[in-house]
């Protein structure tokens, strides 16, 4: 006899590590995927900590000062997969932000993250009382196989005390992956999207129903460079920062802040006096939106454009409180963007201007090129008030001032700029033939042979000859060397692309291995320990592939060559000899550089500088002692004066002296073949060198002390 039932879906766990793993690009975008969480939520200071993650086993904390969650809200939300709740309420309570988060998921991006999530909430809860709630989740115990809604989430529930800040605190146990610099590039780039505010130390309190934006902090102990505000990293990208003064009496000041130029800083004095003003300061950012002032840098030309266009301005604070619209993308109050629409030819404020430029005014910069604030007080300016709605300033003469008094600096600090485009612009002088002045010594000599006689004017014309056949054969070998940079540069190209599709192999790698790891529950005890043993072999050779992958990083990251830094060198020396380290056993070679002081630091550098110096040196030892049957290399180091001195030796055959100089030369080479390290092209000393007279430091092999063949001496004056 037929029977009819109904029957329903169950959803797998693995279906979590799906949805973490496919919208997980990168380990970046996961973070700021909390980060969206943390401005859904209200909050206007979201701090993100990368704690000892350089490395597995790390911890990542992002925290917020948002409306937190109640335990109904992390039920219904955090805990329902692809939840509907921000498609069904788009804009957020407090500050009406249309929500960022629609599909529900985001939160997933935790299981990629790391092994262990603790969730800590703090919200008002329906009778006005404030409860902290406290969630663990072992991301472990979601085990293929088993079903999500099967698990249990251990949680605490308690009431706190009514000042207890609200928010929510993520803490990211155990990170599965070690990170990098470029890492952290990526997640200041992806997180400098998400921020809505430019303004430095403008918060308090109350926030009167306006949106006072959102901050977003970065605190990574291992990366210090990439430590503090997203907003201030983004502004280092500008062309110059413009500051501004009004004194009490009226007399007001400029001085221009070049990011990127070696120029002193001008400084500038208006005639005009500001009477009814009062004591006033303001700091505007200044971006110049042109391709070439982005080459390099960890944003783009586009990005940068977007994020002027939605944020830029020219802020307005009274008492550390924001009075809008002012800086708003729809405001004008200085009238920057009117004049530059239609192409006014005559400044404002100032007559001050460089005769010989030719219409500056046309560099007059719109409101999106600015990222500014003005911070005034009702004590320090009595004669700035609020209109009768409290939604802005009154149009009194102290407002007119004022907004001279920022117009006027933005008219001189574009005739700075226009003078700069003229000095950039100008038209490089064309190219000499370098042979020309010999055919006019030539011709010269010829025509006077009468008077120098035959045998003279014979002589002199060979030495003209000699001289023009010397040079074009320097000149052919200049081309040379210069076609091997080329070819050199396009290889480069070839690796990084192989450097970039490397890592997304690994990441594979190891989401496979933990798989296999998974499986093994499930597998018979006789085949287990052989599964095992593989497993273990994958994961090692994962390593070692992610540490050669991370050397190719280092060396061709955008980061290597973007910030000049002082590297402690001992530390540089083990990052940089560790993909080498299974490669030096096998050849029995022992590196050492232990005697190296962990105090030495080099001056100021590019990474990619520094890996070029001594990776040329190191492996021009690892060939050379190859031969030799004892295989010994050593890089030690001493502050000398105010300089540095190191030493790089080896027991390989050595430098006659009669050569030393030789093989810094273009193209000479002594070294062998290798199977690891290939073929020199001889450019490498010359790389070498080069590169440290670059920072005034000398390059030179001289005579090794006992027990050693060969010693190449580096030393580096005080930076």
């Amino acid at each position: 006899m037929a029977a009819s039932a109904s029957i329903h879906f169950t959803v797998d766990s693995h279906l979590l590590l799906e949805l973490g793993e496919r919208l997980v690009a990168r380990r970046s975008i996961a973070v700021a995927e909390l980060v969206k969480n943390s401005y859904d939520a209200d909050a206007t200071k979201v701090v993100v900590k990368l704690d000892n993650v350089a490395k597995i086993g790390g911890t990542i904390v992002v925290e917020d000062d948002g409306l937190g969650m109640t335990l109904d809200m992390l039920m219904d939300g955090w805990m329902r997969i692809a939840t509907g709740a921000k498609r069904k309420d788009p804009i957020s309570r407090k500050y009406k932000r249309i929500r960022t988060g629609a599909k529900g998921i985001g939160r997933f991006a935790c299981r990629v993250l790391s092994d262990r999530l603790v969730l800590e909430s703090v919200a008002i809860v329906s009778s006005g009382r404030k409860e902290r709630v406290v969630a663990t989740f072992e991301w472990a115990r979601f085990k293929s196989g088993s079903k999500v809604d099967e698990i249990t989430i251990p949680y605490r529930r308690e009431q706190v005390e009514y000042d207890t800040p609200t928010g929510t605190r993520l803490v990211l146990e155990n990170t599965r992956e070690a990170w990098a610099e470029k890492d952290v590039t990526e997640l200041q780039r992806d997180l400098l999207s998400l921020v809505s505010d430019f303004a430095p130390e403008v918060r308090g309190e109350k926030t009167r129903g306006k949106d006072p934006g959102f901050q977003i902090v970065i605190q990574a102990p291992e990366f210090p460079e990439f430590e503090g505000p997203v907003s201030e990293q983004f502004l280092q990208f500008s062309w110059c920062r413009l500051i501004g003064r009004a004194s009490q009496n009226g007399k007001a000041t400029y001085t221009l802040q070049f990011r990127k130029l070696k120029r002193e800083r001008p400084h500038f004095t208006h005639s005009r006096v500001y009477d009814e003003l009062g004591e006033a300061f303001f700091r505007i950012d200044f971006f110049v939106y042109r391709r070439e002032y982005f080459a390099g840098l960890p944003i783009s030309l586009t990005d940068a454009r977007n994020i002027g266009r939605e944020r830029g301005g020219v802020k307005i604070f009274l008492d550390r409180f924001r009075i809008f619209p002012y800086g708003e993308p729809t405001d004008d109050w200085l009238n920057l963007d009117k004049d530059k629409s239609r192409r006014a030819t005559a400044f404002q404020e100032i007559t001050e201007t460089d005769d010989d430029l030719a219409r500056p005014m046309l560099f007059l910069p719109g409101n999106n090129q600015l990222f500014g604030a003005v911070f005034l007080s009702r004590m320090k300016n009595p004669s700035i008030t609020l209109t009768v709605t409290r939604d802005r300033l009154l149009a009194n003469a102290a407002f007119e001032q004022l907004r001279s008094f920022v117009r006027a600096g933005i008219e001189w600090m574009t005739v700075q700029y226009a003078r700069y485009g003229e000095e950039s612009r100008g038209e490089l002088p064309s190219r000499k033939d370098p042979l020309r002045p010999l055919e006019i010594a030539r011709s010269k000599v010829l025509r006077s042979k009468d008077d120098l006689g035959p045998e003279a004017t014979t002589e002199i014309v060979q030495a003209i000859e000699m001289a023009r056949q010397a040079f074009e054969q320097r000149e052919k070998e200049s081309i040379s060397e210069l076609s091997m940079l080329r070819v050199l540069a396009t290889t480069g190209t070839l690796v990084s692309v192989f450097e970039h599709e490397l890592s997304i192999m690994i990441r594979g790698l190891r989401r496979e291995t933990r798989n296999l790891l998974n499986l093994l529950e499930g597998i018979p005890s006789e085949y287990r320990s052989r599964l095992l043993e593989s497993s273990t072999r994958l994961e090692d050779w994962g390593e070692s592939v992610e540490e050669s992958a991370s050397q190719l990083g280092r060396m061709l990251g955008r980061e290597s060559r973007d910030r000049l830094r002082s590297y402690p060198l001992k530390a540089l020396i083990d990052e940089m000899i560790a993909p080498f380290r299974a490669h030096l056993d096998e050849t029995h070679i022992d590196f050492s550089d232990g005697d190296l002081p962990s105090h030495l630091r080099l001056p100021p550098m590019f990474r990619c500088e520094v890996y070029s110096i001594f990776l040329n040196l190191i492996t021009n030892s690892i060939k050379a002692v190859k031969p030799s049957k004892i295989r010994k290399i050593a890089i030690t180091g001493e502050s000398v004066g105010k300089g540095l001195r190191i030493l790089i030796l080896d027991t390989g055959r050595g430098i006659p002296p009669d050569r030393r100089e030789e093989v810094f030369k273009p193209f000479v080479s002594d070294s062998e073949p290798d199977p690891l390290l290939g073929e020199g092209t001889g450019l490498g000393l010359t790389i070498v060198r080069n590169t440290v007279e670059t920072y005034g430091g000398t390059v030179c092999f001289v005579d090794p002390p006992d027990g050693w063949n060969c010693c190449v001496e580096l030393v580096f004056p005080e930076d």
